[in-house]
């Protein structure tokens, strides 16, 4: 279903950007996705009830989703249509990461035995675009993101050595790609 999830969001991303509307977009799909993610076994069972045809379910995203954008809401009866309300939350997460891809941005999630401070997330933040940056400057053939990396951990924020191999690999799996990162405590 990953792959239904994605063509949808492809689709809704090429409308938004067509219509230069991607920030709009973003915001209330962001929204849906909020709303409804707690209410994946109740979509489910919209989508698989076999008595209920594709008029109610259609009337259903107009009653919940009516103040949705024209195109938002458009494929929100699509899904209903085609039974794939469920997806809605993957198709939001597929969304955002064509979003990050096109704003040259992506998220991080930091996980600590402690509450980090703003600053200490900044630190981490500002670790992990330094890691990126000299990746973007790296020779040819020198590919092993820990040894370049070792010096910035002394420098910049004492991690355990879990979380600095963590973000390391971290950085390394997500390459060249991005030159803004979104921290989270989780």
């Amino acid at each position: 279903m990953a792959n239904v999830a994605n063509k949808y969001a492809k689709a809704l991303f090429d409308v938004a950007i067509d219509k230069d509307r991607l920030d709009l977009m973003y915001d209330e799909l962001s929204e849906v996705s909020e709303a409804t993610k707690n209410y994946g076994e109740d979509l489910r069972a919209i989508d698989s009830n076999p008595n209920q045809p594709a008029s109610e379910r259609r009337k259903f995203v107009g009653i919940v989703f009516g103040d949705a954008n024209y195109y938002l809401k458009n494929m929100l009866m699509i899904l209903a249509n085609n039974r794939h309300l469920v997806l809605i939350n993957s198709i939001f997460k597929e969304f955002k990461s064509l979003y990050n891809e096109y704003h040259n941005e992506d998220s991080a999630i930091v996980e600590s035995v402690y509450q980090l401070s703003d600053e200490e997330l900044d630190r981490i933040k500002d670790l992990i675009l330094k890691l990126i940056q000299k990746e973007k400057n790296q020779e040819p053939g020198n590919s092993c993101p820990v040894a370049r990396s070792t010096t910035l951990m002394h420098n910049s924020l004492f991690l355990t050595p879990f979380l600095f191999a963590y973000l390391t690999c971290w950085v390394w799996a997500l390459g060249n790609q991005c030159s803004c990162i979104h921290l989270q405590r989780h």
